[in-house]
């Protein structure tokens, strides 16, 4: 799935979590990124029975530069929020990138 001319992608729902490395990404390009979009907010959602964090036990959701090349900031961790315990909320803001 992609949008904003493909400057944006998701690796689309993983809805058992099995296997090992991340269940699902989004990657975003911001070179690719029309000069007219100004805001991007990562947010993730609770997709299952009753609709809320509040069976989820060990889930984390990551911000990460991966600059390519770049052996100093590949893969480092700009924002991390873990997603267990949210009780009833369904929703969570990781973070905005505003330019």
């Amino acid at each position: 799935m992609s949008a904003a001319g493909g400057a944006v992608t998701h690796s689309g729902d993983n809805k058992d979590g099995a296997g090992d490395g991340d269940d699902e990404t989004i990657k975003l390009e911001l070179d690719n990124l029309s000069a007219d979009i100004k805001y991007v907010v990562f947010v993730v959602t609770a997709h299952n029975e009753g609709g809320s964090f509040k069976y989820v036990s060990n889930a984390r959701a990551q911000l990460r530069d991966l600059t390519p090349n770049d052996p100093k900031r590949d893969k480092k961790v700009i924002s991390s929020i873990a997603i267990g315990g949210h009780k009833d909320h369904s929703a969570l803001i990781l973070c905005a990138l505003i330019r």
